[in-house]
């Protein structure tokens, strides 16, 4: 069986939305941005993704967050509009649920800011 593959490096900043206390606004206008820049690489690299597949988010940040909770937090929105982009027509915040998608979270130590983004089918 045939193994495909993406990757990409995307500059979005990630935060631990349990542990800012900020202006509601700002955190909707990051999540907008998050979004966006997801769905324009998507729509610039147009992958053909099969599923069933795996969706590995790799943070990159100077600081590493707890991973059980504000890791897989810090990717929410990110992983909402991944999800929607592979299962189209769904409620927004719905697709992510799909049983044939299986969630990775990682964490690397690094002066670039970003994620890697990397799906697997």
């Amino acid at each position: 069986m045939q193994s495909n593959k993406i990757e990409w490096f995307i500059p979005i900043r990630t935060v631990s939305e349990a542990n800012i206390h900020e202006y509601w606004k700002k955190s909707w206008r990051r999540h907008e941005k998050q979004k966006n820049d997801i769905q324009f690489i998507w729509q610039s690299q147009k992958p053909n993704v099969v599923l069933p597949c795996t969706v590995t988010f790799t943070r990159l940040s100077m600081k590493e967050l707890d991973e059980e909770d504000n890791l897989r937090m810090a990717f929410k929105s990110i992983k909402d509009k991944v999800a929607a982009l592979l299962i189209p027509g769904l409620a927004p915040g719905r697709a992510d649920g799909d049983k044939r998608i299986t969630w990775k979270y990682a964490q690397e130590k690094s002066r670039k800011l970003g994620i890697n983004l990397k799906i697997e089918w």
